[in-house]
């Protein structure tokens, strides 16, 4: 049998698509090119402090008193004497730039390694702001700011040269902040192979997209575009909603979020120790200065990983996380729209559905207002809860297929959200006993046993650190009982109100106009339930269900719902932490936006079959509405958002580990990044942290023990060992910190690491064993319903 691509078939397809077979060739020539590169050895460039003699001796003669710069056999020493006199006549005052000769960088990611030494042991010191430009084009070089902070040696950062350019002209520029002297060794500009890589996969992928579409709607004729189009339809006005739901990502910077700083810095420190070999990460031990924080023990990271590795790509910060955004987003849709189809509604109404579900105000609050990542991450998850939910108490034989959407959702959401979870699980009891009768049947029982076993599964990796965790560590959050929970509450304007002004989009318990105008068709679809109610019972138990919990969602949420009188009768008890747990009354609205949307979308199924004409209109004014709401929403964020361009790091100045939940008790100056001791025979000759390891030199040379205390938390499972391999045991301080013992006459080098226990490995094995188990019986299942 001939195949379809034959010689002459190809070339009687290129005569009829010939603008077409142009550009796929322009692409052709573009990927050959890039793929050639890879083999290019990797470009160094190394700025040596020869490099910024002229402009030394310039900055120096024209500041003689207050600003030395001068070549020396370890460097470019700069020493500072900042005369108070220019800060108080000027707070823009400052230190004059040096510059170094122009080097030329190719096209190119670049890692940047400054090795330097200051007079300052403490991290709250700057000593200078170290920024690479072009002379001819500004933007041409584009990367963060580095910072030098004292108690450093080195320090890492980041620099791009766009694809094609001709960076021949770059300078390096070193502007002192007049806090410290310091000394600069060098600087080395390596370019990352791994870049390269990335962006020709980039470039395939965003071929293969232009193709795919343009094939489809241009170079085939005109009937069969259109029988395309109207066969992919719903796919069509779903990938539309997308991006409109993702339009604040395609800025040029990062919005100003409430949260943003503490979910870049998970990425970063989560990008750091996958990178130091820690894997899964349990512990930031380059955050805090060093000092390490627990954050991934309690606050699963693992949807974050994605993000992370673009990042040790050497992809810019804000694109790891507009990546993660758009990729939660289109996940979200798929989930929704397949969840709301699994409840027996028509495809008008599960797309209908997903768009007021993907374009609520109160996800589009912890997308762009919030950045609560978990939270929306959480929501992506919960139309497989209620999919699972309804598969396994309306069907007469449960099968696997019927119970697996809830295992997955159910691991999906406590591995990005345990707050989400906790909610979820409150809101699943509470319908387990309304529904009491069927939840108790053998089938059913068994059914949400397995769905619970799997999950648990599944999550066990994560759950088995987090409560070993709890039960040994005192952390801050274990110990807060809110007392303001109430205060906390949204108003019913901020819930029920269809549209803000620019003061309005700062309110983060909200709907929207299409949630909020969906919820009122339901109630009227429902009020008059005995024209179709009989016809189609189940979705009246559905509608009911969900506009019944949904209510109790946003009674939760208000303000005015007497959550003080509950928490002053068990205040300090276990039940007073429970029902806090959510922090705010109106997270409850997570499960009321998922509630409502389901609740829309039954009523507009249900209006479709009874009054078609009308639900036309119906249709088409909520998805209006949807859209109308979503862009207003844009607008006025932007009016009431700073925007923000980060490439590699977060700012120094922005508090990056949140509400500082996991911290341990005590009271620590964390810019003294230096081991400490009382005794003053004790020497410590060098200390640094490279990988997540701490290395420590010392000398003791009296005849007594000396106690060193190390700059770092402990949260358990560290261990302390010396090149001999002799085991140092570690002790915590009264703040929390790891010390030891050095012996009389000791000299040598000291290695401390983390390490995670042997039971969490099993915990982790059991994970993975029940995700390969899960992906074969699924398989084996699906075959054996082929035969």
């Amino acid at each position: 049998m001939k195949s379809g691509w034959e010689p002459a078939t190809v070339w009687q397809w290129v005569k009829v698509h010939k603008g077409f077979s142009v550009l796929l060739l322009c692409q052709l020539v573009v990927l050959l090119c890039l793929m050639a590169g890879l083999f290019r050895a990797e470009s160094v460039v190394e700025v040596l402090p020869q490099n910024f003699a002229e402009s030394a001796a310039k900055n120096s003669s024209d500041y003689p008193d207050e600003y030395v710069a001068q070549l020396a056999e370890d460097g470019l020493q700069v020493q500072v004497a900042w005369d108070i006199k220019y800060s108080e006549s000027d707070e823009t005052a400052q230190l004059a730039t040096l510059f170094s000769v122009p080097v030329a960088l190719r096209s190119g990611a670049y890692e940047m390694v400054i090795e330097y030494w200051t007079d300052s042991a403490t991290a709250d010191k700057i000593a200078a702001q170290v920024t690479l430009e072009e002379e001819r084009f500004e933007e041409l070089v584009y990367g963060d700011a580095v910072l030098l902070k004292g108690g450093d040696y080195a320090v890492e950062g980041r620099v791009w040269v766009p694809l094609g350019a001709n960076a021949s002209q770059v300078v390096v520029q070193v502007t002192p902040q007049g806090e410290c002297d310091f000394t600069i060794q060098r600087i080395v500009l390596h370019e990352q192979r791994i870049y390269r890589v990335v962006r020709l996969l980039a470039c395939l992928l965003f071929f293969a997209i232009v193709d795919a579409v343009g094939y489809c709607l241009f170079a085939r004729d005109g009937a069969g575009g259109r029988a395309f189009c109207k066969k992919h339809s719903v796919a069509f006005a779903l990938a539309l909603v997308c991006i409109l739901a993702c339009l604040p990502f395609f800025g040029d910077g990062l919005l100003r979020g409430d949260d943003i700083a503490f979910h870049l810095t998970r990425i970063i420190q989560v990008a750091y120790s996958m990178k130091a070999g820690q894997f899964p990460v349990r512990l930031y031990t380059d955050a805090l200065n060093g000092f390490g924080y627990a954050s991934p023990l309690y606050y699963c990271d693992l949807f974050l990983y994605l993000p992370a590795i673009l990042y040790n790509c050497m992809v810019p910060l804000q694109l790891c996380y507009k990546i993660y955004g758009v990729v939660v987003t289109s996940l979200t849709c798929v989930f929704c729209y397949q969840g709301l189809k699994h409840l027996n509604l028509s495809v008008r109404a599960a797309a209908a559905g997903t768009t007021i579900y993907l374009l609520a105000g109160y996800r589009l609050v912890n997308v762009f207002l919030r950045f609560a990542v978990g939270e929306y991450t959480a929501m992506m998850w919960l139309p497989l809860v209620v999919w699972g939910i309804y598969a396994i108490y309306t069907r007469s034989k449960i099968s696997w297929r019927d119970w697996l959407p809830l295992a997955i959702g159910m691991a999906g959401i406590v591995q990005c959200h345990v707050i989400s979870f906790e909610l979820v699980c409150l809101f699943l009891v509470f319908f387990c006993v309304l529904a009491a009768k069927k939840t108790f049947k053998r089938e059913t029982f068994l059914a949400l046993t397995k769905a619970a076993f799997v999950a648990l599964g599944l999550s066990l990796w994560f759950l088995v650190p987090m409560f070993w965790s709890m039960a040994t560590q005192d952390i801050e959050v274990t110990k807060r009982l809110m007392k303001d929970f109430q205060t906390n509450g949204a108003s019913l304007y901020q819930i029920l109100g269809l549209f803000s002004g620019q003061k309005g989009a700062n309110s983060l318990g909200t709907l929207g106009a299409s949630m909020v105008l969906g919820a009122l068709l339901a109630i009227m679809v429902l009020l008059y339930q005995d024209h179709w109610g009989k016809q189609a019972p189940e979705r009246k138990i559905l509608l009911q269900s969900a506009l019944m919990m949904s209510g109790i969602c946003v009674l939760f949420a208000w303000r005015l719902f007497p959550w003080n009188s509950l928490l002053s009768r068990v205040e300090g008890t276990f039940l007073h932490k429970l029902l806090a747990l959510p922090q705010f009354p109106w997270r409850y609205l997570t499960i009321a936006t998922m509630l409502l949307s389901i609740a829309a979308a039954v009523s507009l199924d249900v209006l479709w079959e009874w009054k078609p004409v009308v639900c036309k209109s119906v249709l088409a004014g909520l998805v209006s509405v949807a859209v109308l709401y979503t862009a207003l929403f844009g607008y006025n964020l932007y009016q009431v958002r700073s925007q923000t361009t980060l490439y590699a790091d977060i700012p120094q100045s922005w508090n990056s580990i949140g509400a500082s939940e996991y911290l341990l008790p005590g009271t620590v100056d964390r810019n003294r990044v230096r081991p400490q001791s009382d005794q003053e025979s004790l020497t410590i000759k060098w200390y640094d942290k490279v990988d997540g390891v701490t290395y420590v030199t010392l000398e003791n040379t009296s005849d007594e023990e000396a106690v060193v205390i190390l700059p770092v938390y402990d949260y358990g499972n560290y261990y302390a060992q010396d090149t001999e391999g002799t085991r140092f045991p570690l002790e915590t301080t009264e703040n929390s910190l790891l010390q030891f013992t050095v012996p009389a006459g000791y000299t040598g080098a000291i290695a401390i690491k983390y390490k995670e226990p042997i039971l969490w490995r099993g915990a982790e094995l059991v994970s993975l064993v029940t995700g390969i188990g899960l992906v074969c019986g699924a398989w084996r299942g699906r075959k054996k319903e082929q035969l």
